[in-house]
């Protein structure tokens, strides 16, 4: 649902800017977003301490091994959080120089940025889908190995050819999300799950500041979009080295936990 919402903003954004101009795309989403905290407050209960769950079939992975799964994680979330924040940051504006034939309101990028979006969305439940029958290192492969030729392919199409190659990477972008948080689910013990996503959390949002700026000063140069779309390449690259390194599940046995 939340890459729903992704969809759904561009459609708002692009709704309001023409209607009411810029500043109402900002002001009205934050003004309904403080609401929704204060009725959050007001109406959920406290649901009180967690009661601790049975014990379930987990893996026994020894230090080493954790430590270097938690090393790829990283990498991947990186790698995988600038692509991310870059590729939904830019989309709009990569629509409004590229697909101006197809519309010329704000609204109608917007609406071509959300179907994208929607579309995308469903990317999530087949990951999930082939999570459960193949191996994570595997997964991690093909993710990185669909996304690489993706970006540089978006890097020089326009109109129904930019269309088509946006929502192809974005499927490989948003398959991305479930598979990490199947890394930790797997492999992180009960009691360092928490700690471990709050690391992967910490390190997402921390690279997702860089996406801003780094496509703001790639934008500036000579090569446009070209060059944002070849870095995120490269950062994809970089994640499919690392899951080279994930072990295989056959190196690891599995032992009630």
């Amino acid at each position: 649902m939340g890459n729903l919402g992704l969809a759904a903003a561009a459609l708002v954004a692009g709704a309001l800017m023409d209607l009411f101009g810029w500043r109402a795309a900002f002001f009205i989403p934050g003004a309904l977003g403080m609401a929704a905290g204060v009725a959050y407050l007001l109406l959920v209960p406290d649901p009180g301490p967690v009661q601790k769950k049975s014990k379930t079939i987990g893996l026994h992975v020894d230090a080493r091994t954790m430590a270097r799964i938690f090393a790829i994680l990283l990498i991947a979330t990186a790698c995988g959080g600038i692509i991310f924040n870059s590729t939904t940051i830019a989309m709009p504006k990569v629509f409004d120089e590229r697909l101006r034939d197809l519309t010329q309101t704000n609204f109608g990028i917007g609406a071509l940025v959300a179907v994208v979006y929607t579309i995308a969305a469903f990317a999530q439940v087949a990951m999930g889908a082939l999570i459960d029958r193949f191996e994570l290192r595997r997964l991690m492969i093909g993710i990185a190995l669909v996304q690489i030729p993706l970006l540089a392919l978006a890097a020089n199409l326009e109109g129904w050819a930019m269309l088509g190659a946006a929502l192809a990477m974005m499927l490989a972008v948003f398959g991305q999300i479930p598979l990490n948080d199947a890394i930790v689910g797997r492999y992180c013990a009960d009691e360092y799950r928490a700690r471990v996503l709050a690391v992967r959390y910490v390190v997402s949002l921390g690279v997702a500041a860089v996406a801003v700026p780094m496509i703001a000063l790639l934008h500036r140069t000579d090569g446009g979009f070209r060059n944002v779309f070849f870095v995120l390449a490269a950062l994809a690259a970089g994640m499919l080295a690392a899951s080279f390194f994930f072990p295989s599940r056959r190196a690891i046995q599995a032992v009630p936990a």
